[in-house]
């Protein structure tokens, strides 16, 4: 497969590295090789490098000085973008200051910073606080006006996995834009309003720089219930492509036609890499930034071509390339590294990707060691383990003692708590370029197969048969392992050689006609061995019984109960009790004997 795999040339359309000597001179010029059309994209990863670009400072909470500029300003940005404000450079930030995720009460306020440097140093002022849906930023100019897309704005009867189903767009007036300057489009129905993409959700939307082309990567909850959806459930990714001007032209935006849409492939490998952070699309391509708050977790970079089909997968470390390993684990005044969650993105018309991340740091926590390693506290819990990179991260600070299940811990207060701009492009040798990524994140999984987070793991036709092999190329032959058939009958195989590979043990359930029952049977069928079966306490005939079945015949198992106080007492045939003199056993419904026991 040929792929374009620069980012300077990703808005070839209009890029002076596309001149007579067509796409294999742009590649050439643009990463500085001459093996042309035949090199991989992900060949180029080395030759790419990070440079930090700003750190807009908006001040932050340490738990004693508050030196935030604005109320709720030291948490974390929700978008980025980049525009050409009266010749100047200028970046823009999304900040999200109240409320939750897509709730009626979220409220945001807009910032931006001309000629930023990489030095920290303030933004040149802010917007009142927006409703704006939850994050993304990006910016175009149209008739010379700057607009800023965003999420749709949440409507407060349509909250939660419900919200998120379109764009906005903010008409720029710098402080003075107010929620006048914002118009919401929906492209995809509410739940239950029948409309063909109202399993959509979350959509994160992104406009090229000519205005042509609006990107939306969204979820999809397709046959999982509302109820049952989490952060992380919900995952599988569409990527959609509409007209822009066709869509802000129509008298109903939810009758417009995408251009193209695809289901869109996930992170090959890693933690909570189903989040979708931000988006920017460019004349051919569309680019996702993928990754969490995990400190020492991937952070990913993915590209698609129109079509959902995936160019490049690129690993970067952002702000964390700015550190060694040994002060990410605690060996420095800052403490730990806590988050350097993604944040936003956006292309520049020098062709590099600019990259929002967050950078912060903790001291003071509980520190415990966990499975040969310590781990400090990064969020209060009583619950969760150093499993759990939300509330934990690894450190080489001395442990205070084991993890205790139950026992409270408390994540100590911020040292540091930045956001930070950062430029992927070819490297230059310049001072201040750092490795895209250096190994700093944790390791991965090296399964052949992995799977992700996800509402649905695996799926098969319905009306067919699942089956598990073992396959010997010596032989030719396949080996059932595991089978499911018959849409309940889950059958165990021995693989060893010399067994009979024909043979299986069978679990099965049935749940027809008010039977609640789990059957376990040796060589799949009661005339082929024993079987037991387990009751539900809802079963029409056998409510929470276990019936164990030998040569076919049925046997009724109980436990003990009490010892009755009458022959006549309630209870079941085959009931049995014990005193300390005494067996009974009930032979009839309500009908009991006993016998007396004593030392021999």
């Amino acid at each position: 497969m040929t792929i374009i795999p620069t980012f300077i040339s990703e808005n070839y359309g209009k890029s002076a590295y596309l001149n007579a000597g067509g796409i294999a001179d742009a590649i050439d010029a643009a990463v500085g090789i001459t093996a042309g059309l035949s090199q991989r994209i992900d060949e180029l990863t080395p030759r790419l490098a990070l440079t930090k670009m700003a750190e807009p400072f908006f001040g932050f909470n340490n738990g004693t000085t508050d030196t935030a500029i604005f109320s709720g300003a030291d948490r974390a940005s929700q978008g980025f973008a980049v525009a050409d404000v009266d010749g100047v450079e200028t970046y823009f930030y999304l900040s999200r200051v109240s409320g939750s995720t897509f709730s009626a009460d979220e409220r945001s306020r807009i910032s931006w910073q001309a000629n930023p440097t990489n030095v920290s140093a303030p933004v040149d002022g802010f917007t009142g606080e927006l409703t704006i849906g939850h994050q993304q930023l990006s910016a175009v100019t149209i008739g010379g006006n700057l607009k800023l897309i965003s999420q749709a704005v949440t409507d407060p009867a349509h909250t939660g996995t419900d919200a998120g189903r379109g764009f906005s767009v903010i008409n720029w007036r710098g402080s003075a834009t107010d929620q006048t300057d914002i118009t919401s489009y929906q492209l995809f129905g509410y739940n239950g309003s029948g409309h063909r993409f109202e399993r959509f959700h979350g959509a994160t939307p992104a406009i090229s720089a000519d205005g042509k082309w609006l990107a939306v990567v969204a979820q999809d909850r397709q046959g999982v219930e509302a109820d049952e959806l989490t952060d992380t459930q919900d995952n599988v990714n569409w990527l959609f492509i509409y007209d822009y001007a066709e869509v802000i032209a129509a008298a109903d935006p939810l009758a417009v036609d995408p251009l193209f849409y695809s289901i869109i492939p996930l992170a090959r490998r890693g933690e909570r890499m189903q989040y979708t952070q931000a988006v920017a699309v460019g004349n051919r391509s569309v680019w996702v930034q993928r990754g969490y708050a995990a400190a020492r977790g991937r952070f990913l970079l993915m590209n698609y071509d129109f079509s959902g089909n995936l160019l490049g997968e690129y690993e970067i470390d952002g702000p964390r390339a700015a550190y060694s390993v040994a002060q990410l684990e605690g060996s420095g005044a800052l403490g730990v590294a806590v988050a350097f969650e993604p944040e936003g993105m956006a292309l520049h018309d020098d062709g590099s990707l600019l990259i929002l991340q967050m950078d912060e740091w903790k001291s003071g926590g509980s520190v415990v060691s966990f499975e040969g390693q310590n781990y400090a506290c990064k969020a209060a819990t009583s619950s969760a383990s150093p499993r759990n990179e939300l509330y934990w991260v690894r450190t080489s600070q001395a442990a205070s003692g084991a993890w205790v299940e139950g026992m409270s811990y408390t994540s100590g207060n911020y040292t540091r708590k930045a956001k930070t701009v950062w430029k992927v492009a070819e490297r230059v040798g310049a001072v201040g370029e750092f490795p895209l990524v250096a190994g700093k994140a944790r390791p991965v999984s090296g399964a052949t197969v992995y799977l992700g987070a996800n509402a649905v793991d695996v799926a098969f036709d319905a009306d067919e048969f699942l089956r598990f092999c073992g396959y010997s190329e010596n032989t030719g032959n396949y080996y059932t392992a595991l089978e499911y058939t018959n849409g309940k009958n889950f059958l165990v195989h021995d693989l060893r050689p010399y067994a009979d590979n024909t043979k299986a043990n069978l679990i099965a359930p049935n749940f027809l006609s008010g039977r609640e029952i789990m059957e376990v049977r040796a060589n799949q069928t009661l005339e082929g061995g024993a079987g037991i079966n387990l009751y539900g306490s809802g079963d029409s005939l056998y409510p929470g019984q276990i019936h164990l079945f030998l040569q076919s015949q049925r046997h009724v198992m109980y436990g003990d109960v009490p010892v009755p106080a009458t022959a006549t007492s309630p209870g079941i045939a085959g009931q049995t009790a014990y005193s300390s003199g005494f067996i009974y056993k009930c032979i009839a419904a309500n009908t009991w004997q006993r016998v007396a026991i004593a030392a021999w």
